[in-house]
């Protein structure tokens, strides 16, 4: 009866480990998933237009947060509105880089903010 028991829960969590393999993807089908934008990208709420290219594509709000929270781990931000990014670097990439753009009609400014290593650096425009 012992060993039906633990050949019946060892299965389970075969089961368990390959449905949970198989709902998890890789990080170039994440990355594929990416709308990178070449043109002008509009930000709501800051007013404000971004002028992305092959060289320095943007990603809007939602595909920004979904790169800082799921692929480098940080907490969520909704302040986030939008990223711009190295064209010649994965995303995934040890040293790669991102201008992550937030506005505050408190401060009357548009910031980018440079990340890097784990380093936060303001951008100037």
């Amino acid at each position: 009866m012992r060993t039906i028991f633990t050949f019946a829960a060892g299965m389970l969590l075969s089961v368990w480990a390959c449905a949970q393999a198989e709902q998890t993807p890789s990080t170039d089908e994440f990355l594929n998933s990416l709308n990178f934008q070449t043109s002008d990208v509009k930000l709501p709420g800051a007013q404000a237009v971004v002028h992305g290219s092959a060289e320095f594509p943007v990603l809007g709000a939602q595909d920004a947060q979904r790169v800082l929270e799921q692929l480098w781990g940080n907490p969520p931000d909704s302040s986030v509105l939008g990223m711009i990014v190295p064209g010649n670097t994965k995303l995934s990439d040890a040293h790669s880089w991102a201008v992550v753009l937030t506005y505050s009609k408190a401060a009357t400014s548009f910031t980018g903010r440079k990340i890097c290593n784990s380093q936060v650096r303001k951008a100037t425009p």
